[in-house]
């Protein structure tokens, strides 16, 4: 018989944020019932060590990285021990709350269409700096929320926030950051395992478990997001979700390349409008521009969506064959 919750940790080069998670699950109400942790990079089993005798951990180290990469030999070690599986990164905090919240919840859905649930991540963003323009950005998202329902992907592969939603509520999408039953976790496969950025990967899996049973956000369960990941780099990750989301669209027969087209030409009209009132840069419209043009160039001469990835993330993906003909 299976145990109820695990939780799935995919974790490169940060060990005190690892340590943190760790503590933070030690100090919980309850506890999971398995912690599988899938590292790469520098070794970390002096973090998992002081925390092992109290929470059951299974620990694998690969010489490869890539969260996508992790995730997925991740899974193959913990589908068949829980029924539900906590995908967790590693700079997330746990409130004493959280497992205990989340194990009430799951008790009542052990059967049904039920397939995931995304609980409320709390950003505090404590150490970012945050430059001028900010406050503009935030008030055009404010003002797109208007006119699109929080959790639905729209027909240009964006998907809309449900965060701030102060309720329960069905979604077609669910964060990075979520719970799912383990008879989904199958369908989290991927041909590109090490892209440099996995973004988009969330929503792309997610989405494709909504047509086949009900996505839940529940902000009753509620975990801590307190770091500024200043290692990335927004102009490279900006260049992954260009493509990674085209690719989405492309693969996905109920979304349209003509909105997801007309989106990345609203972003550059938008970046122009900023730019005149004295924010932003001439770097990122000149970025902008480009991926319009190569994703009118794609879509043109009609490139086959893995074909495209590959050429485009080059060294920074490792390509398994075509195992995903559509979803």
């Amino acid at each position: 018989m299976k145990s109820l919750l695990g939780i799935l940790i995919p974790t490169k080069d940060r060990e005190i944020e690892l340590g943190e998670l760790l503590k933070s699950i030690s100090r919980g109400f309850s506890y999971p019932d398995l912690v599988v942790i899938v590292s790469s990079g520098r070794d970390i089993s002096w973090v998992i060590k002081p925390y092992s005798k109290l929470l059951r951990i299974k620990h694998v180290h690969l010489d490869e990285s890539g969260q996508i990469l992790q995730k997925m030999y991740g899974i193959n070690l913990i589908k068949d021990e829980c029924e539900w599986v906590w995908f967790v990164d590693d700079d997330v905090i746990f409130l004493d709350d959280s497992i205990q919240n989340a194990k009430q919840i799951l008790k009542i859905c052990k059967r049904g269409e039920l397939k995931g649930i995304g609980p409320k991540v709390i950003s505090l963003n404590s150490g970012m700096i945050v430059d001028a323009s900010s406050q503009p950005r935030r008030q055009f998202r404010r003002l797109t929320r208007i006119f699109s329902r929080p959790g639905k992907v729209m027909p240009s592969g964006r998907n809309v926030s449900y965060m701030h939603w102060p309720s329960e509520m069905e979604t077609e999408w669910l964060s990075g950051i979520s719970i799912w039953r383990n008879e989904v976790l199958p369908l989290y496969s991927f041909e590109f395992l090490k892209a440099a950025y996995s973004i988009y990967e969330d929503v792309i899996f997610s989405f494709q478990v909504s047509k086949v049973g009900k996505l839940l956000y529940s902000p009753h369960i509620s975990v801590l997001r307190p770091r500024y990941d200043s290692s990335v780099n927004s102009k490279k990750a900006r260049y992954f979700q260009v493509y990674w989301q085209l690719f989405f669209v492309m693969v996905n027969k109920d979304l349209s390349i003509f909105n997801f087209l007309s989106l990345q030409a609203v972003i550059l009209l938008k970046k122009l409008f900023m730019f005149g009132l004295g924010f932003g840069d001439l770097s990122s419209i000149k970025a902008q521009w480009s991926y319009l043009v190569d994703c009118c160039g794609i879509v043109l001469i009609q490139t086959d969506p893995i074909d495209m990835l590959a050429e485009r993330f080059g060294e920074d993906a490792k390509y398994l064959g075509r195992k995903n003909e559509g979803f």
